[in-house]
């Protein structure tokens, strides 16, 4: 199949997206009263056709030609390529997933390529009458999880053939598992996707999958047996020697099911035996004695082994041990004999077994025959012993590289060995890895030597570059196989399949089956899927926490009945025969199924009777979907099933385009909208099967991924980012960089890189389950240590976050780089928060019901609770204080009304759940409408008044007119707001760099400029027009991208921070804070001085100011209530005279009441809506009054007028009527009084900067952000 992406949302609040990756389409339908989705993909339709593909070079070419084949479901492909050429190719065929008869297949299908070179001469095999060769398979589905699509076959067998008196034709095959059109789905392309996997799925990946993997990087991997039982290593533990790295290879199960394991004690290591089902351990089997071997000792427990030994078993159950560090073989045989088998002393001479000089032997395994096979790691050989003689096979001819392929092994040459492993044909398996063991060769490869001695290529191609640099590749000219690194995990399925994986990656696609329980197990990452042996998933787990996500049930015929949650929560699924006709979620909400009679989907109806269509072509892709309301969204397919429109009612369209080029082996995806927006994407196979994406946006960014996980982003301004994967020290996680490009030097100059890498141990008796978990955040400012983090002298380049979770007593520790530290207890089986803890507060603690919904959050003698009604929706929340807040909803659970303190809030919606007015406590309501792609149309106001909203084609905001009839128009350009305009004036924006904004300016002259530097932090805002001013930010602290230097207005002011980022100086400005907390307890500049203190809860206690040690001004916060407003606050001037107020508010929060020492000096009443309706403040009332839109009218003698758009127009008061002016934008920009006009000019940012009094300019007002005032000038610029 092709290549996924991520979702291409067009915004729509029912979920359609269209997948640019695949051209497939996709429409979410959310169940209500669940988290869970129904999700219809168009990829799983008969009318989507699975494109497979086929990848060759000229090496695959014979002299004449070359026929590439394919057959699937009795069907075949050919392809016929006639001459060599430099070019790479790539064959393309779409497979309509039908058999030989015209049928849908509805169950997954084995796919076989092969490769026929036409018009090579090979040389007849050498005593080879009548051997058979099998068939020997690498699955594509490697570690990375890749496709087989787009990767080049093994050789299977190499024998004369004569076609018709032709020269001889040398075939390769390879085999891939292709799902079919799942008819188990709720109906054709729907299904719950996330949660639940389909038979077919379980059925593809069991085909593809390796047979062994690892569950975290460097971590000891499962053992799986002959017969496909899967045995966790960490079950079967050592007194002292639980992180064998080699674990698996060093795990052996008999017929009878007895678990032998290598265990080390002190610098020995020995062998022990666990018995069956729980019997008899035996913890010395063989090894762990204080003897070195000497004639008389026939008991395998008095050998004392060297620190480094390998075993295997034969046929007959007879143990076979190498010794490496004394350079011999042992055989403990069944009947209980132990002897020397091998070895004289160290050396390196064959012969007769006890003649023979080994040196370092490792590796043993045995075939058929009983004969042995390993590797003499001391003398770079691979030697057999047979017959009571020891011979060697290969490596006698010196040499560090590969050579002699397709010929007698004995003159072939060879680098160091680092496993072994034979098929059931006697078939000699020698994997070649780079690793810190045997030298970094870099000659990663497999070779098989036959039983006539000859020797192959079976994957890998030597390479004289690093894996670890820029490509990351390594070439696969033989195989299916690519990063061929550290290669541990060699050995052939029950199948007769070889299996092969670089244990340094983990996270593989696995299937494996577990006879004891009967049933199949996929993990990936921490994961794991179960199913039954009809491939029925029965079960979702998290590993971390050993705890099932979700448990599914199915009815007698296998349809899937019910969906329990790890709260065990369920949702049934009802059905009419074989149709399914109903969804109820656990609160009872019923969306109703209409299934037709092809399967499709036709209709859902909600809870609360509206109803949402689907309609479809013949070969159920889904061409129309229509809301409730009435909108309809439609989408285009090719003749394969691929989305090439997507429309809408409001003129909106997204055309996805497609191309591909053989010669190159890349396709090219184009995403067009409506507006002619382009985005382009190209994906590239490469000779070795890596798979590379490179993405074009229409601002010019270039942005490159590659099947390893390195991701890279291009822009136009020169600055680069990249991305990739980390693994180093059993950490997996991801490494960032950027760099920009020196236009002196025309080179990229490293700036920063940040790590994100977590951790994980395990408990020695559960490998399945993790201990701790340990993700560090890094951000470092040396490049040398960016891919070596945890080196010693890295530390001072890094601010590292650390976030440690140890699920043995459930809690999560974040320690910041200033070394704050902030604890969580979590449930363990929920893994809900249940405690969080940090310096200088109370604890906070949550409790939750049983459907994992919070029902307290409790800090000291503060509580907020929850209350829920019976369809799981919050109905109260009762506050600290005590007051309840009441929420009522329609069937859909969306808010219909809160209310509080008698003060009611009431909400209405569309039949597709736009909200549709509000009305206040007051009764003023307030209308809203939509538009046909469920954007804001309208708004009206309870007084009539109407605000609209129109869209470009592409979904942009375009105009907003006003109910005065003033416009706010905005034009784009390609990707970003390009103008703005109104009556009064037009706003112009420049980019650069990938959307970064360069210059805002105004048709009045006003502009604001922004400078930036490599790492695209702001360096410079230059304000030009009325006043002309910059502000600077220099000398950025890599670490924390904050600056240290801020300067403005001619001067300059240092700025300090500690490694949380937080300010300490800021110029003569010192900031002192809590160690632990961060909180700050004084400022100081020079005798000046501020301080501040804070009760349990974090608040504000008292704060006092003080000049040469003499207090200013103090006040000090005695009594709060019990949800943090102020209740008793004590002030004290310089006097020392205390003045105590006190405060009293409603249930609303409102403040209702001010006593100063003991006397009321202040009361206040509301309306409903929270408006002020009366002040007696010092014994003086004023009362006032309010519009339906709550603009104030009257306060006490003064009343107020307001235009159509809502601004204050007219201000009448005693003295006399002063006039307001606001532009379009909401600014205000003159103001008349009964003495002097004000008038006020507005920057590029509609920001006030200067102010002028009857003409005259009399202040200037500098913006450090857009609401930071940061200086004000006179008329002369000066500060």
């Amino acid at each position: 199949p092709e290549d996924d992406d991520e979702p291409d949302c067009q915004a729509d609040p029912f979920n359609s997206y269209v997948n640019p990756g695949d051209r497939s389409f996709h429409e979410d339908i959310n169940i209500p009263g669940t988290d869970i989705k129904l999700w219809y993909n168009s990829k799983d339709t008969q009318g989507y056709h699975l494109k497979l593909r086929l990848n060759t070079s000229d090496q695959n070419v014979g002299d004449i030609g070359s026929l590439f084949s394919l057959s699937i479901a009795g069907l075949s492909f050919k392809k016929l390529m006639q001459q060599r050429s430099s070019e790479e190719k790539e064959f393309s065929y779409y497979w309509d997933r039908k058999d030989y008869h015209g049928n849908i297949s509805t169950t997954s299908q084995q796919g076989f390529y092969s490769i026929h070179r036409i018009g090579i001469n090979y040389r007849m095999l050498s005593n080879c009458s009548g051997c058979s060769f099998r068939t020997v398979e690498i699955s594509a589905n490697d570690l990375f999880g890749r496709d087989l699509s787009g990767v080049e076959g093994v050789e299977t067998f190499r024998t004369l053939h004569t076609v018709n008196g032709s020269p001889s034709t040398l075939k390769r095959t390879f085999q891939k598992s292709y799902p079919g059109v799942n008819h188990e789905n709720v109906a054709n392309g729907w299904n719950f996707s996330g949660i639940h996997s389909s038979v077919n799925e379980l059925a593809s990946l069991k085909n593809n999958s390796w047979n062994v993997y690892f569950r975290g990087v460097m971590r000891m991997p499962d053992f799986i047996s002959a017969s496909g039982k899967v045995y966790e290593v960490g079950h079967y533990g050592c007194k002292s020697y639980s992180n064998d790295r080699y674990a698996a290879r060093k795990f052996l199960v008999d017929d009878a099911k007895n678990v032998y394991r290598v265990c080390k004690e002190g610098d020995s290591q020995y062998i022990k035996r666990f018995g069956a089902n729980g019997t008899e351990t035996v913890e010395y089997f063989i090894g762990g004695g204080t003897q070195t071997f000497k004639d008389g000792v026939t008991k395998a427990d008095e050998i004392a082994f060297g620190d480094d030994i390998d075993f295997t078993m034969d046929n007959d159950g007879n143990i076979i041990i190498t010794d490496t560090n004394n350079h011999k073989i042992y055989k403990q045989y069944i009947t209980g004999q132990f002897s020397l088998l091998i070895g004289n002393e160290g050396g390196d001479t064959d012969g007769k077994y006890y003649e023979a000089q080994l040196s370092s032997p490792t590796e043993p395994v045995t075939d058929s025959l009983g004969n042995i096979y390993f590797i003499d790691k001391g003398n770079k050989k691979i030697k057999k012993a047979s017959n009571g003689e020891v011979i060697t096979l290969t490596g006698q001819v010196e040499g560090d590289t590969h050579s002699g392929d397709n010929g007698l092994a004995s003159e072939a040459t060879i680098p160091m060995p680092t496993q072994l492993t034979v098929d059931d044909n006697d078939n000699l398996y020698i994997a070649f890895g780079a690793n810190s063991f045997y030298g970094n060769t870099y000659n990663e490869r497999i070779r098989m030597i036959a039983p006539n001695g000859y020797i192959y290529p079976i994957a890998g191609e030597n390479s004289s570059t690093s894996p670890w640099s820029n490509n990351r590749s390594m070439q696969a000219k033989y195989a299916t196989m690519n990063y061929l690194l550290k290669t541990m995990s060699m050995f052939v399925d029950p199948q007769g399949r070889l299996r092969v994986g670089p244990y340094i990656f983990s996270q593989s696609l696995n299937v494996v089956f577990d006879e004891e329980k009967g049933v199949y197990s996929y993990q990936n990452g921490s994961t794991l899927k179960i199913f039954d042996t009809a491939y029925k998933h029965l079960k979702t787990i998290d590993t971390d926490t050993n705890t099932a996500l979700y448990t599914f049930t199915y009815t007698p015929d296998d349809k899937l009945k019910t969906i329990t949650d790890r709260f065990e929560q369920t949702t049934e699924i009802e059905y009419s025969g074989d149709t399914p006709t109903a969804i109820i979620s656990p609160n009872g909400d019923r969306l109703t199924l209409e299934v037709d009679e092809q399967r499709n989907l036709a209709s859902v109806t909600y809870p609360d009777g509206e109803s949402q269509r689907f309609e479809y072509d013949e070969n159920d892709l889904m061409t129309k979907m229509t809301q409730p309301n009435g909108n309809s969204f439609t989408h285009e397919y090719d003749e394969h099933g691929r989305i090439v429109n997507f429309l809408d009612e409001e003129g909106g369209k997204w055309t996805y385009g497609f191309t591909q080029d053989d010669a190159s082996r890349s396709h090219t995806i184009t995403k067009t909208s409506a507006s002619g927006n382009t985005r382009v994407k190209t994906y590239t196979t490469s000779t070795n099967s890596t798979k590379n994406m490179n993405q074009t946006d229409a601002d010019g960014t270039v942005s490159t991924s590659s099947s390893d996980g390195t991701t890279s982003t291009s822009q136009s301004c020169g600055i680069q980012t990249t991305r990739v994967p980390y693994g180093s020290g059993g950490a997996t996680g991801s490494t960032t960089s950027t760099s920009y490009l020196n236009e002196t030097s025309g080179s990229f100059t490293f700036n920063a890189c940040s790590l994100t890498f977590t951790q994980k141990s395990y408990f020695d008796d559960n490998s399945t389950k993790v201990k701790t978990s340990l993700t560090k955040l890094m951000k470092g400012s040396n490049s040398s240590y960016c891919r070596y983090p945890n080196n010693y002298y890295a530390a001072q380049y890094f601010n590292t976050t650390a976030i440690n979770t140890n699920y043995e007593n459930s809690t999560t520790t974040i320690t910041t780089p200033q070394n704050r530290i902030l604890t969580s207890t979590f449930d363990p089986i929920t893994e809900l928060t249940t405690k969080v803890e940090s310096a200088g507060t109370l604890p906070v603690t949550y409790t939750y019901d049983n459907k994992g919904k919070v029902t307290s959050i409790t800090q000291g003698d503060r509580s907020t609770e929850y209350l829920y009604n019976d369809k799981e929706e919050l109905s109260t929340l009762v506050d600290a204080d005590g007051v309840p807040t009441q929420y009522s909803y329609d069937a859909m659970h969306r808010v219909t009304s809160i209310q509080k303190a008698g003060q009611k809030v009431e909400y209405t919606y569309d039949a597709n759940g736009n909200l549709a007015s509000t009305i206040t406590p007051n009764q003023a309501t307030f209308q809203e409408t939509s538009n046909k792609i469920n954007y804001p149309s309208t708004f009206k106001s309870p007084l009539g008044f109407t605000k609209s909203y129109t869209y470009t084609t592409d979904r942009e905001l375009e105009s907003i007119t006003l109910p005065s009839g003033k416009q706010i128009t905005y034009t784009y350009n390609k990707t970003n707001l390009n103008q703005q305009s109104t009556s009064e004036t037009t706003t112009s924006y420049t980019y650069e760099c990938g959307g970064l904004l360069t210059n805002t300016s105004t048709d009045t002259g006003e502009g604001i400029s922004y400078n930036y530097d490599g790492l695209r932090r702001v360096t410079d805002i230059i304000y030009s027009g009325v006043l002309n001013e910059t502000i600077s930010y220099g000398n950025y602290n890599t670490l924390l991208d904050l600056p240290q230097a801020l300067s403005y207005a001619g001067t300059s002011t240092t700025l300090t921070y500690d490694k949380d980022g937080l300010l300490t100086k800021s110029g003569d400005y010192t900031l002192n804070r809590e160690a632990d907390t961060g909180r700050v307890t004084s400022i100081v500049e020079g005798n000046y001085k501020q301080e501040f203190t804070y009760n349990d809860y974090g608040e504000l206690e008292s704060k006092e100011d003080s000049y040469q040690n003499n207090r200013l001004y103090r006040y000090d916060i005695l009594q709060r209530t019990a949800s943090g407003k102020i209740e008793t606050k004590v002030e004290q001037g310089i006097s020392n005279k205390p003045t105590v107020y006190a405060y009293t508010y409603d249930q609303s929060g409102r403040l209702t009441q001010v006593k100063t020492d003991g006397t009321t000096t202040e009361e206040y009443l509301y309306d409903h809506n929270g408006n002020r309706l009366e002040a007696i403040v010092n014994n003086i009332t004023t009362k006032a009054s309010y519009t339906l839109e709550d603009q104030l009218e009257v306060y006490g003698q003064n009343t107020y007028r307001y235009d159509d758009d809502g601004y204050l127009q007219e201000k009448v008061t005693p003295d006399g009527t002063t006039a307001y002016e606001y532009g379009t934008l909401g600014e205000l920009r003159k103001v008349v009084t009964p003495t002097k006009t004000i008038e006020y000019i507005h920057n590029a940012n509609n920001q006030r900067v200067a102010k002028k009094v009857n003409g005259e300019t009399v202040e200037k007002y500098l913006w450090a952000d857009l609401t930071t005032l940061l200086a004000i000038y006179d008329s002369n610029d000066t500060l």
